[in-house]
């Protein structure tokens, strides 16, 4: 358990510096975007993969429950993360954010972060233990 948070964490921390490299990127002021580039968006479900590659492989008696448990802890922090990122690079980019604006820009990371990683979590699960021939 206590190594998906740290998958969770990583997970966040990447995807965070990955947003941010490319909101930097593309110079565009007073405009920050979640998934500002297809990298950071595909980026997502390979590493939420590789993570649960690695819970699968790490545990001998891994089911599919077990795998999606994981998958849900794993986005769960690695969402938290990637919103508090974004917010803040919300209060960094704008000269004078209102609340409301940080508030919009931190839901709308967490929830978008949620929806492709879960899908991602469940995806990989089932097929990580149908390829394994575990069901």
């Amino acid at each position: 358990m206590k190594s998906w948070i740290w998958l969770g964490i990583v997970l966040g921390g990447l995807l965070s510096a990955l947003s941010w490299f490319g909101n930097v990127r593309r110079d565009l002021p007073h405009v920050t975007s979640v998934f500002p580039d297809l990298i950071t968006l595909a980026a997502l479900p390979v590493l939420v993969f590789l993570a649960l590659w690695l819970v699968a492989h790490r545990y001998e008696a891994s089911t599919r429950a077990t795998l999606r448990r994981a998958g849900m802890i794993i986005v769960g922090i690695g969402a938290a993360l990637f919103a508090v990122a974004h917010a803040v690079l919300g209060m960094v980019q704008f000269s004078q954010p209102s609340a409301f604006m940080i508030v919009v820009g931190f839901g709308m990371a967490f929830s978008g972060f949620l929806a492709v990683g879960w899908l991602s979590a469940w995806a990989a699960s089932t097929w990580l233990l149908h390829a394994g021939g575990k069901r």
